[in-house]
């Protein structure tokens, strides 16, 4: 009876010892994980912008450091005497005409199992154009741009109305302010939403189209579109 008494007391002590042995390598494992995975966090503020990612930015000067992304635009020259020499597209297919700048390629939009293919084309046609100062672009149109796209001829209320009920009135970017006029017989809403470029609504004989221009120089934006705005007529 001793004997098993003394074999338990030994064997519980032996657990102790391997318990106490286990806890001291865990807590130097540790140490030393923590050592391997640690990473210095750097002092430098950064900034994040949806086309150029993540750059330090100069805590003093809050410029990007990096300059080759930095990237300066050509503000399109909209006096009247730039606007007089600019080229026309005329759509005689849905009986509207404006001028563009001089050299600005024009492409097709094809929508639907095609959306968002251009094709450049030599005259003004089809139900969705666009016009860009550069011979490449891309599906989200490569600035600066004009786009002129049909949208409807089915809807027989208001043109306002129109805009506050279709998809451009959505919760995620509301509309925040328009002002209404008409050209000839044509209706004109001019309008803003809140992350959303200035663009107009035409309406002429049933047809309701949207025009937009891009320049990224949001100086320069409102005097493009009102440049282009100003040599819209209808064709009969």
């Amino acid at each position: 009876m001793k004997n098993k008494t003394k074999i338990i007391i030994l064997l519980i002590v032996i657990s102790i010892i391997s318990i106490a042995i286990i806890s001291k390598n865990f807590e130097e494992n540790k140490e030393d994980t923590a050592s391997i995975i640690h990473i210095p966090v750097s002092e430098s503020p950064r900034v994040y912008n949806p086309i150029i990612g993540n750059k330090e930015i100069d805590k003093d000067k809050t410029s990007l450091l990096d300059k080759d992304v930095s990237k300066e635009f050509e503000t399109i020259d909209v006096s009247e005497e730039a606007i007089a020499n600019w080229d026309t597209c005329r759509n005689e297919e849905y009986g509207y005409e404006f001028k563009y700048p001089s050299g600005w390629y024009m492409y097709k939009v094809f929508i639907g199992t095609e959306s968002g293919y251009h094709k450049k084309i030599s005259t003004c046609g089809g139900s969705f154009i666009t016009l860009s100062q550069k011979t490449i672009i891309s599906p989200g149109q490569t600035p600066p741009t004009i786009g002129v796209r049909f949208l409807t001829n089915r809807w027989t209320g208001s043109l306002q109305e129109y805009l506050q009920t279709q998809t451009f009135n959505n919760k995620l970017n509301p509309i925040i302010n328009w002002e209404e006029y008409n050209i000839d017989e044509a209706k004109i809403i001019q309008y803003n939403s809140q992350y959303s470029l200035e663009r107009i609504l035409f309406s002429y004989k049933g047809n309701i189209f949207n025009l937009s221009v891009d320049t990224q120089d949001r100086e320069n934006q409102s005097e493009f579109l009102n440049a282009v705005i100003s040599t819209l007529k209808f064709i009969d």
